[in-house]
């Protein structure tokens, strides 16, 4: 099990005081950008909601490179099997 350093930090070091500052601009940044693509994943879901397009959703880690020649979409069997690694992805 791991250990945790659960010692109170000492907020009146530089340090400390970077890394508030450096977090709260990273998560700030992240947030405006994350929201900049919100009217395109409105359109998104609409062509999904249409019935035009689909999404095919792959695991990164299944052994092997491709779908087998006898691949059915609809046919679980033909599939192939996630990594352990997969299945917790």
């Amino acid at each position: 099990m791991p250990e945790y350093n659960l010692s109170i930090p000492d907020i009146s070091s530089k340090t400390f005081h970077m890394k508030t500052i450096l977090s709260t601009f990273c998560l700030t940044i992240t947030v405006l950008l994350g929201s900049m693509g919100v009217g395109y994943a409105d359109k998104l879901w609409s062509a999904l909601k249409s019935g035009n397009h689909f999404v095919l959703i792959c695991h990164a880690l299944a052994p092997g490179f491709s779908d087998p020649d006898y691949f059915n979409v609809k046919d679980c069997k033909t599939q192939r099997v996630l990594s352990h690694k997969g299945r917790y992805q």
